[in-house]
């Protein structure tokens, strides 16, 4: 499972930088993208320490998987799509689709093997284009109410109030009925009645956790020669810095746009998620109904 994607670290560092610094060259069986997948981890434990307590660090940490056709799929999942390269040896029937130089095109007619000729295919987006699959109904929030008969999905299934002034969970058969779960497969990241081109992962979460791995990187070398750059970005502006930035969401300073926990009447649950205030519990368990 794996949050990030290689075009992540070269929006901050070049491809010649990021192979410098995870280059190992006493082990050339050790790869520099084996390197990289191997230092994620931790400093995704290490992020997750500063969220767990305000947000759901399961949702947060999402995989984002190379699309394959025969895959099923379900609400808010993540492909980077990619397509076989073109081979001039290749004969290509109307509808095919091939990877050249950066981009993923179609056959607009079929083509003899020769050489890629422009006129002969359409543009369908970027070689690793982001996708992620649209929901069949709005997500639950726990912070809204709900009418008798809107639908939500939650948890990879599909809702119906039963009731109206609705708060409570969609485990709450009570509450809510299961409609059915929900999941498609065969269905190519351009159709756009399943997918949505786009990355639902947050943007300064991603920065951050790129700084943290190249930071950690950088000390398993060499921790006395660590680029003052790294530095800053890692901890040394205190303003924004990756752990300036998480410690002020742990604290209450900041909140980010992530999918929050549940509330319920733990003591951690009251003082992030209580919306009733500190003195009061917020039951979700038992809906408020109108019929």
């Amino acid at each position: 499972m794996r949050f990030l994607v290689q075009k992540d670290y070269e929006r901050i560092i070049t491809v010649d930088d990021l192979n410098q610094v995870f280059d190992n060259g006493s082990d050339v069986s050790y790869t520099v993208q084996q390197r990289i997948l191997d230092t994620e981890p931790a400093a995704q434990e290490e992020i997750s320490g500063y969220l767990k307590q305000r947000y759901d660090v399961a949702s947060v940490f999402t995989d984002t998987s190379v699309f394959n056709i025969a895959a099923t799929y379900y609400g808010n999942d993540r492909v980077q799509y990619t397509e076989v390269a073109f081979s001039a040896s290749v004969v290509y029937t109307t509808g095919q689709r091939v990877s050249y130089g950066g981009n993923i095109y179609r056959s607009t007619a079929g083509s003899a093997a020769h050489a890629f000729v422009p006129s002969e295919w359409t543009f369908i987006c970027l070689e690793g284009q982001l996708f992620y699959a649209l929901l069949p109904q709005p997500a639950y929030d726990f912070n809204s109410l709900y009418n008798l008969g809107d639908q939500v999905f939650w948890k990879n299934n599909i809702y119906t109030s039963r009731v109206g002034n609705n708060n409570a969970a969609p485990t709450n058969a009570q509450a809510w009925t299961l409609v059915s779960a929900y999941s498609f497969t065969g269905v190519l990241p351009t159709d756009t009645t399943k997918w949505i081109m786009g990355d639902n992962r947050n943007g300064l979460l991603v920065q951050k956790m790129v700084d943290i791995v190249l930071y950690h990187a950088h000390a398993t070398i060499n921790k006395r020669n660590i680029p003052e750059l790294r530095i800053t970005r890692y901890m040394g502006d205190k303003e924004n810095s990756a752990i300036a930035w998480l410690n002020k969401i742990a604290s209450g300073a900041l909140s980010a746009n992530l999918p929050e926990l549940p509330p319920d009447t733990s003591e951690l649950a009251l003082r992030w998620g209580n919306r009733l205030g500190d003195n009061e519990t917020n039951d979700t368990q038992t809906p408020k109904m109108s019929y």
